[in-house]
């Protein structure tokens, strides 16, 4: 009975390590696969073609967004602190989709914070001291028959990085969270110029934006 025991405990502690790794080595936990054609949260920003949908898996949050321009581009979006006084790119940490220019496949979603005024282009996270908190991306652009370019983005995060370098988001129940947006006019990462703007969302509390 007593090496009965010890072996329930061995597979036990065995079946733990084996889930705990991994979760941590590919990020997001491997029993969870998320939607990102269907998630459940989604907000249209003002005055822009671009569509920001959202959804909790957990202590992971994935992201949906979608831009229709009449380019194909790079885009973004960026965060600060709940209840942050700050606003533009100053103290935002942000998650940039990249493109191949010829092929339009995606290259990559990279994790970036701006120590940095407006107008400068935020340093990698790696760069800066930080990781690359990116747990899985992906993401098309298409041209519409109207001859306009549909810029789709999916990635996932924890809501909750540990990272210096990343904001937390969806803590708060009763505080909206600053966001900010920008778009390229090309695919290359570079300048905005006027395709910016700022906005506000409770991500916990979707109805009320």
């Amino acid at each position: 009975i007593g090496s009965m025991k010890s072996l329930i405990c061995f597979l036990f502690v065995a079946i733990f390590i084996c889930v705990v790794y991994a979760q941590d080595s590919n990020g997001i936990p491997a029993n969870v696969e998320i939607p990102y054609d269907n998630l459940p949260y989604c907000f249209n920003i003002t005055g822009v073609n671009y569509e920001v949908c959202y959804g909790f898996f957990g202590d992971v949050i994935a992201f949906s967004n979608t831009l229709i321009y009449s380019k194909a581009v790079w885009m973004g979006i960026g965060y600060h602190a709940a209840g942050s006084t700050y606003s533009g790119m100053n103290q935002a940490d942000f998650s940039v989709a990249e493109f191949d220019a010829t092929t339009h496949l995606i290259n990559t979603v990279s994790d970036r914070f701006c120590n940095c005024t407006s107008e400068t282009e935020p340093p990698l996270d790696t760069e800066q001291g930080g990781e690359d908190n990116i747990l899985e991306f992906g993401g098309s652009q298409t041209q519409l028959s109207d001859g306009t370019w549909k810029t789709r983005v999916y990635f996932a995060r924890y809501r909750d990085t540990g990272d210096s370098l990343d904001h937390q988001l969806a803590t708060d129940p009763n505080q909206a969270q600053p966001f900010i947006w920008a778009h390229g006019t090309s695919n290359p990462f570079g300048y905005h110029q006027s395709n910016k703007g700022e906005f506000t969302m409770n991500l916990l509390d979707p109805y009320n934006y």
